[in-house]
């Protein structure tokens, strides 16, 4: 039989429901070979019996939960109907066996070529390793070829038809796992809105275009982060104490850390209810320069929804490996806070208790650790 490696650096997939009547590969996931699959004419003055033209095929895509876009690289091994035949008086069930065994091999060094793929995660070697593939597989019939006399030994073809049947079934193709290992970072940028309640609410007005930063890690599902914020707020007609005058613009700083619990952690959104601590400040303008007006200890309570856009995957290199996972989100939070000075009388008089209202909406990077498993 002569052997042809068919080196195709196409990068679209030929799937087994694609094979079909008007196209020109038949994919080893259809089943065992039938005298159908042989539609050439042999060729002439050829002392083989038949003749099997295969190839390896491989498409990238992303692949995982959701909006996943890890480059993830799918092989198939096909055989060309069109270009492969069997002698006249050679269609037994003996030559049938041999190419079926051929065909298995193409498969096994198509799973493997696909394994090997994701440490490269490199589009532009993919077809070096293709041609290596093929390479291997073609050195791989020649043992056939030498260990069954080129098909004739039929015991020893069936050891290793037998054999290739094991590996196949003890190495599925599929798709890899992916775990998280725990530790995360994520940067959050965020515009949002408060109200004021209680005393220095009845003062303060609306906070309107506050910025917020955040900066959060954690481990799983727990997280702890740390916010700035900074906005403006207008004195109200009624801030009459010590010659606050209607309408002056104060600067609003506050710096909080929180720990939140992640309720719901799903590929494609989150829900983390929160708490934190942290201080309120409040500046007023004078003469060109702002000075504090009262330092407020803060406690917040708030639950933030993440909806997540993207995902990128970074692979590096193994069978079991590792793989940075980089995720785009949109955000929305929802926290109501209390502030009061009374535990630094010194540094602003009075009492000033206050109820903050708040939403914020933002946009997020997050990074994490993974281990990339094959079932």
């Amino acid at each position: 039989m002569r052997r042809a490696a068919t080196l195709l650096t196409i990068m679209m997939l030929l799937l087994a429901a694609s094979a079909t009547a008007q196209s020109p590969a038949r994919s080893w996931k259809r089943g065992p070979l039938t005298k159908k699959d042989f539609g050439a004419v042999p060729t002439r003055g050829s002392d083989r019996n038949s003749h099997l033209h295969y190839g390896i095929v491989y498409n990238t895509s992303g692949v995982g939960d959701g909006l996943n876009s890890y480059i993830f690289c799918k092989t198939a091994a096909v055989m060309f109907p069109a270009d492969s035949w069997l002698a006249d008086g050679h269609a037994d069930e003996r030559e049938m066996n041999y190419n079926q065994a051929v065909f298995d091999l193409v498969e096994v060094h198509s799973r493997q070529m696909q394994r090997e793929a994701q440490m490269l995660n490199r589009g532009r070697q993919y077809d070096f390793l293709l041609a290596a593939t093929l390479d291997r597989l073609e050195r791989e019939i020649r043992a056939l070829d030498a260990a069954t006399g080129h098909g004739q030994d039929s015991l020893a073809l069936e050891r290793m038809r037998q054999q290739n049947r094991r590996w196949l079934a003890e190495n599925p193709a599929t798709r890899p796992n992916f775990e998280r290992e725990g530790w995360w970072w994520l940067f959050d940028l965020g515009l949002g809105a408060c109200v004021n309640g209680m005393e220095l609410g009845k003062w303060i007005g609306p906070s309107i275009g506050l910025i917020d930063y955040e900066l959060a890690t954690g481990y799983k599902r727990l997280e702890f982060s740390l916010h700035f914020t900074q906005a403006n707020s207008k004195l109200r007609e009624n801030a009459d104490y010590e010659d606050w005058p209607t309408g002056e613009v104060w600067n609003r700083e506050e710096i909080h850390a929180r720990l939140g619990f992640s309720v719901i952690d799903k590929p494609t959104y989150s829900l983390t209810p929160f708490v934190g601590a942290g201080f309120t400040s409040f500046f007023e303008p004078y003469m060109g320069e702002y000075y504090s007006v009262a330092l407020m200890p803060t406690i917040t309570l708030g639950v933030t929804g993440r909806r997540h856009i993207h995902h990128w995957h970074y692979v590096t290199n193994g069978l079991k490996h590792r793989a940075d996972r980089v995720t785009s989100s949109v955000s929305a939070s929802l926290y109501g806070s209390y502030s009061t000075n009374s535990f630094f009388p010194l540094l602003a008089s009075g009492h000033f208790p206050m109820l903050t209202f708040g939403l914020r909406l933002g946009v997020s990077l997050r990074t994490e650790r993974e281990t990339v498993t094959w079932p």
